[in-house]
């Protein structure tokens, strides 16, 4: 195998890491002055000793990851530790150059140098000495020059390598010619390296000097690199710590408390996991179904079919209102103010209120709302979606809508997470609607991408896991199989690009193996703008069927992927049909992560004209790929239904501000 080309700084950072690390302004301010200050100090003290600059080194580390140990270790010139004292084990080596030492620096054109050596020799003794299971990476530096091994090729080509360990293991009980570590370095360890680097193995490599302005005396840190360096330097990276939770992980205090506010619990039967209606008991006669079944027995529907209508009318009133709080979450996002929150007790003080808002607002364009509705929800737009027409079941003998429903007072869930004004569990009884509207507002119905700690990530409630409660509640009777999500991701990922691979071969004539020969092609400055369409246009022709498709999370991969690799191979068009090249997107966690040029997330100001541009944009393809490309079919026809409604929730993400009209738009 050739060698590989090395890595650049991008490709050395975790795809979690890059779209949800997302540094504030105070957090660049600190970290350019630490790497300020650490470039300035060895740039000023060239000829200083090597523990001189190391120790500089370590001072910036230790500024932009404060919670955990680095130091020696035996050795190891430093070692960042995954843990917060050295008693924790060992996460990244690090082997540390003094800048003028070039004989023993790896440089491009000498990867075998000794410091890569003395790096094997080090990850031998943590992983067969120390028994280190958690070595994330290697890193050979001066400080300038960065040499980055992940753990997994030097587990590939070294650990794996028995004629390496054995001798390894011959040295360390002096069994070999010598016991000087240069005859390691040299006789055992660099006939190995040369192997590897000959196999293949990936190195990345960066210069800081790159992220640096030239012609100044003073060391001054590019602005448009500084989110990425922050990014590489971060422990989330370096140690590959858990960036967020799983968004297909279901949350279950918030999954068992909404269970409650309906009236029902998920219990266990043979074998299964299944809803059920609260045993009588446990009863809470204000809930959403309890208050369903009273109002179907007053209009005489069936007893024995009281309880399935009733759940079956509480799903889509649920789906929403679950609808209607992402949707606020949105205009409150998109316009930076809390003024639109619109689901509040204030402004729905009853069921009347809310069928009110269902099918008075949701289901009519503006110019079509009563004076007094369009003053009271003066910031809901339109939503131009079959979900605010009333259902088959609303409109029969044998259902009813929401407004039928009694308001009364239901004690607070015995494991709810609200809180009262001091800070404990808020206990005691509320009104349904105050109480469902203040469980909501406890949690975040935003992006991954917007959370900016993990106790706001704990809170999060987007699409995915919305979808999850959403096919679980649909499957209430006989419980529900759901493929993780990282395998719908992987699955995703892998059929849709060997299809957009074949597909773009056939209509441009091409014999490309994969994405990145594609994008070889496309991304040269000379593919012309009718061929940039073609390509477009070719992926718009794609279809995609899931036959059992469930809540529609096959689906939703399948149509953020195909968004990221129209990114990829630059060939994403605005609304305009002009090229959208000044962002980026990749799928991370299972949403949809847009970033510009510097790598910062985007985010939509109505106010911009160039991100109305690009909101316009995702939008627009969403639309088309959505009516054009997926197809879905279930034996449950409220599955499908909830297919919809994901695929709603979607195009409710890039959702914008029509010129003309003011509201915002989403079909």
């Amino acid at each position: 195998m050739a060698k590989r080309a090395l890595l650049n700084l991008k490709q050395l950072i975790n795809r979690n890491v890059e779209a949800a690390v997302m540094p504030q302004e105070d957090q660049k301010v600190a970290f350019v002055q630490s790497l300020t200050t650490f470039l300035q100090t060895i740039k000023d003290n060239e000829n200083n000793s090597e523990e001189f600059q190391k120790g500089a080194f370590r001072d910036f580390l230790e500024s932009v990851i404060t919670d955990k140990q680095i130091n020696v270790s035996d050795r190891i010139d430093l070692a960042i530790y995954n843990g917060s004292t050295s008693e924790s084990t060992v996460g990244v080596i690090v082997e540390y150059k003094k800048l003028d030492n070039k004989a023993e620096m790896m440089r491009q054109d000498n990867l075998n140098a000794k410091g890569f050596r003395e790096l094997v020799a080090y990850y031998l003794k943590e992983r067969i000495i120390n028994k280190n299971l958690e070595v994330k990476r290697g890193i050979v530096t001066n400080g300038y020059d960065f040499f980055v091994i992940d753990s997994r090729e030097l587990e590939k080509h070294f650990i794996k390598n028995k004629k390496l360990v054995d001798n390894f293991k011959k040295f360390e009980n002096r069994q070999l010619s010598s016991t000087n570590t240069d005859f390691l370095y040299s006789e055992v360890i660099a006939p190995e390296i040369d192997k590897a680097i000959n196999k293949g193995i990936y190195i990345g490599y960066f210069n800081l000097n790159d992220y640096i302005l030239r012609n100044s005396k003073q060391v001054t840190i590019k602005q448009s690199k500084v989110t990425q360096l922050y990014r590489f330097f971060s422990s989330e990276n370096l140690l590959n710590e858990m960036v967020f939770a799983d968004s297909n992980k279901l949350n279950k205090d918030f999954y068992n408390e909404l269970l409650y506010i309906m009236g029902l619990a998920e219990k266990k039967s043979d074998g299964s996991k299944v809803i059920d209606r609260l045993p009588e008991k446990k009863r809470q006669y204000s809930s959403l179904v309890e208050n369903t079944i009273e109002q179907l027995d007053i209009n005489d529907v069936d007893h024995d079919k009281q309880y399935d209508i009733a759940v079956q009318l509480v799903v889509v009133w649920i789906n929403r209102i679950l609808f209607l709080k992402l949707l606020e979450s949105s205009l409150i996002s998109f316009n930076k103010s809390e003024n639109y929150k619109f689901l509040t007790s204030d402004k729905i003080a009853s069921f009347d209120d809310l069928n009110e808002l269902f099918f008075g607002i949701m289901a009519k364009k503006e110019e079509d709302r009563s004076p007094r509705l369009k003053e009271k929800f003066e910031y809901v737009p339109y939503m131009n979606s079959s979900l605010f027409e009333k259902s088959e079941l609303e409109l029969s003998r044998n259902g009813l809508t929401i407004n039928q429903l009694r308001d009364a007072d239901i004690e607070i869930y015995s494991k709810t997470k609200l809180k009262d004004e001091n800070g404990k569990k808020l206990t005691g009884k509320l009104s349904i609607l105050d109480y469902l509207f203040k469980f909501l507002e406890s949690y975040d119905f935003t992006s991954i991408a917007d959370a900016k700690s993990k106790k706001e990530q704990d809170q999060l409630i987007n699409a995915s896991v919305l979808g999850l409660i959403f096919e679980k509640i649909n499957g209430y009777k006989d419980g529900s199989f759901f493929t993780p999500g990282k395998i719908t991701m992987y699955m995703a990922k892998r059929a849709v690009r060997q299809a957009v691979v074949t597909k773009v071969n056939e209509v441009m004539d091409w014999n490309a193996q994969d994405i990145i020969q594609l994008a070889t092609r496309t991304r040269d400055f000379e593919f012309s703008m009718e061929d940039r369409k073609r390509v477009s246009d070719a992926i718009d022709t794609l279809k995609i069927l899931d036959p059992a498709v469930g809540s529609g999370h096959f689906l939703v991969s399948i149509l953020n992927e195909l968004i990221a690799i129209k990114t990829t191979l630059r060939v994403l068009f605005d609304a305009d049909g002009n090229l959208l090249n000044d962002i980026n997107c990749t799928v991370a966690n299972d949403e949809l992560i847009i970033q510009d040029i510097t790598g910062d997330n985007y985010s939509y100001n109505a106010n911009d004209t160039n991100s109305l541009r690009i909101q316009k944009a995702i939008f627009e393809q969403k639309k088309i790929i959505i009516e054009n490309c997926l197809y879905g079919v279930d034996l449950n026809p409220n599955s499908v239904n909830i297919c919809r409604l994901r695929l709603w929730i979607e195009l409710l993400k890039n959702a914008y501000y029509t010129e003309n009209v003011g509201g915002g738009y989403a079909s």
